[in-house]
């Protein structure tokens, strides 16, 4: 970590005078000493020997630290989660951050403290984070997110809006997955708490007395 110059006995720039004490202390960096020497403007040596040096390395580097959170933390299917990463180096700064999002083992789907993505199946869905610091030392975090499915929403309309006795009521389903699809519609049509009446999209009835009476449809997704 040290640096000397050696001074030239017949550097111009030295003022020659008949003073013995005059003239130049040359210093040579070895390994493991420093060999030195005064020597006068005469071009006498008066002293010259060494000195045991330990030569100081440079600290070794600390690898940086990968970690990140996201939100929200519990996400639903087709939702945006974001990423955002919490690393740091120890002993300097980061210079890359890459993602892996779809878990092929590739950093290759986002770069930056953050990132983001949304997630089509439900389930368990891992995601690691690779930070790299200038001396090319890195650490990788992984995190697993557990999406929730979306349930579907279940409404149905029917006509006529006031029917009569022993007309045919024509109940019809609107309902609606916000994040698939619907695999199945059931209908209980007699209040009996049975969803064994119809399936499908549509159900009809008839009903022999006046009176108030409870429909009930039963969806479910995929």
């Amino acid at each position: 970590g040290h640096s000397f110059h050696q001074v030239n006995e017949a550097d111009a720039r030295l003022v020659r005078s008949t003073e013995v004490e005059d003239g130049a202390l040359r210093m040579t960096l070895n390994t493991g000493r420093l060999d030195y020497e005064f020597v006068t403007t005469q071009g006498a040596r008066l002293d010259s020997g060494s000195i045991p040096c330990t030569p100081h390395s440079a600290p070794e580097n600390q690898p940086p630290d990968a970690g990140f959170g996201y939100s929200p933390l519990s996400p639903l299917r087709n939702q945006p989660v974001t990423f955002s990463s919490t690393s740091s180096d120890p002993d300097g700064a980061l210079a890359s951050e890459t993602w892996d999002l779809d878990n092929d083992g590739q950093f290759d789907d986002a770069s930056g403290s953050t990132a983001s993505r949304s997630f089509v199946t439900a389930g368990i869905h891992t995601v690691r984070l690779r930070v790299e610091d200038a001396q090319g030392a890195s650490d990788v975090a992984t995190r697993t997110v557990v999406v929730e499915n979306q349930p579907p929403n279940a409404s149905f309309v029917y006509q006529p809006a006031t029917p009569v006795r022993y007309e045919r009521v024509r109940f019809t389903s609107t309902s609606a997955d916000p994040d698939g699809s619907i695999t199945s519609q059931r209908w209980d049509t007699d209040n009996d708490g049975r969803f064994d009446d119809a399936t499908g999209s549509t159900a009809s009835r008839k009903y022999s007395r006046t009176g108030n009476y409870t429909v009930r449809l039963r969806v479910k997704d995929n």
